[in-house]
């Protein structure tokens, strides 16, 4: 689980993110990113139900949540950063899909690793 300080969970934040920040696409997940104004990264992450059922959304946001999680001593801070889970992404292997968050995020600039 994040900390509560490094979630995002108000409705304007997540629009002024979409409105004023910037767009990556991948092949699972669209990344929305803009600066933050707290001191640490925030993360959001938005599964819509045409990806499918509440069992099958909350699973893809575990999957998600927990590969953020690893990655974020890489990420360059701070961020507000909004995950956005195409259909498709519950057939993707973990595999995949952690490649995929990966070169979204290096597209972005936004991972200290090369």
């Amino acid at each position: 689980m994040l900390a509560k300080e490094q979630r995002i969970s108000q409705g304007r934040d997540f629009h002024n993110i979409y409105k004023n920040g910037k767009r990556i696409p991948g092949r699972y997940i669209l990344v929305f990113f803009r600066p933050g104004a707290e001191s640490t990264n925030r993360l959001g992450f938005v599964v819509s139900k045409k990806v499918g059922k509440a069992v099958v959304r909350n699973r893809v946001k575990r999957r998600l949540r927990a590969m953020l999680r690893e990655m974020l001593p890489e990420l360059k801070q701070p961020y507000d950063i909004v995950i956005n889970a195409r259909p498709g992404i519950e057939d993707s292997s973990n595999k995949d899909l952690h490649n995929d968050l990966l070169l979204a995020l290096k597209k972005a600039k936004l991972c200290l690793k090369k």
